[in-house]
């Protein structure tokens, strides 16, 4: 495995530092987060994992593993694949990481349409990749409701893991903008 961008320097991550820009996620009880007065962007619906041990670093190259988890996250969570609006990718930057997502993504989500109205781009997407072939929603943000996100999160050795997000209501994404 090897990062596609042979540039890393310019666009490593640098957490922990006075010029980072993140996102924390706090998970709390709903009653605490209600207590303390927090703003509720959304609830965990489901969660789901797998561990395949495919190989000690590389991905199964089909993406069962990660396909199965993703399978847990929904029937967990209780909807179906029509109701996920968004699919937070793992996007681990490297060639048999990216393509064996894709394929477990086409996998759960079949023939469903593969344009996203994601909100969060990917950034530094430059070339496309032809095993890598969803609507990755290329370097600019893009207007959105969501309703139920499905988050993945796959490491070394096929250990999976996703979280199924969702609102009550709609929240809208509006790039720059306050959501």
């Amino acid at each position: 495995m090897g990062f596609k961008r042979e540039d890393t320097r310019r666009w490593r991550c640098v957490p922990l530092t006075p010029t980072a820009r993140g996102l924390l996620l706090i998970l709390e009880s709903l009653p605490h987060a209600q207590a303390r007065g927090a703003r509720i962007y959304a609830k965990v619906l489901g969660y789901g994992n797998s561990n395949d041990a495919y190989h000690m670093i590389a991905p199964d190259p089909e993406g069962e593993g990660a396909a199965l988890a993703v399978r847990r996250v929904l029937e967990s969570a209780g909807v179906g694949i029509e109701a996920v609006d968004y699919i937070n990718a793992h996007g681990m930057s490297t060639l048999l990481g990216d393509a064996a997502e894709t394929k477990a993504v086409k996998t759960v989500f079949g023939g469903r349409p593969t344009k996203s109205p994601s909100a969060q781009p990917t950034i530094n997407y430059e070339k496309p990749d032809p095993e890598c072939d969803l609507d990755y929603v290329p370097n600019e943000a893009r207007q959105a409701e969501v309703k139920v996100a499905v988050s993945n999160s796959f490491g070394l050795g096929d250990q999976n893991a996703v979280l199924a997000l969702g609102v009550d209501g709609v929240i809208p994404y509006i790039p720059g903008g306050e959501t």
